[in-house]
C-alpha cells in the first residue's frame, strides 16, 4: 500500500483516457503538419498528383484498348459469320 501511495503522491500525470486523447491528437497535429510542410516545401505534391494521374490514364487507356479489341472481334466474328452463311447458301444451291 505504500508503494501506491507513494506513486500517487508524486506521480507526474494522471494517466486517463482524456489524457491520452489530447496527446494523440496534439502529436498527430504536430506530425500531419510537419509532414504537410516537408511535402509542400520539396514539391512531392506534384510528383504524387503526377504519377497517380498517369497511373489513371494507363489505366483507362488499357480499357480503351480492352474494348477496342473486344469490337474487333466481334466484328470479325459477324464476317465470318456471314462468310459461312454464303459458303452454305452455295453449297446447298449447287447440290440442288
Amino acid at each position: 500500500m505504500y508503494h501506491f501511495q507513494f506513486l500517487q503522491r508524486y506521480r507526474t500525470y494522471i494517466p486517463s483516457y482524456k489524457y491520452d486523447f489530447i496527446k494523440f491528437t496534439v502529436n498527430s497535429f504536430l506530425f500531419g503538419m510537419f509532414l504537410e510542410s516537408y511535402l509542400i516545401y520539396f514539391n512531392r505534391y506534384e510528383k504524387i498528383y503526377k504519377s497517380s494521374f498517369n497511373k489513371e490514364l494507363e489505366k483507362t487507356r488499357d480499357l480503351d484498348n480492352k474494348i477496342e479489341d473486344r469490337k474487333r472481334m466481334n466484328i470479325l466474328k459477324q464476317q465470318k459469320l456471314k462468310e459461312l452463311k454464303e459458303l452454305e447458301e452455295k453449297l446447298s444451291t449447287k447440290k440442288n
